[in-house]
């Protein structure tokens, strides 16, 4: 059970840190064509 929650922690850190990630680069993008 410990691991399962340890599983659900980590992958929506992941999640978070993915989503950051991708609209940093939509942002980096958008600020070169602009």
């Amino acid at each position: 059970m410990e691991s399962f929650l340890l599983g659900v922690v980590l992958n929506s850190k992941y999640t978070t840190f993915s989503e950051a990630k991708s609209s940093t680069t939509s942002f980096v993008i958008l600020a070169t064509v602009l």
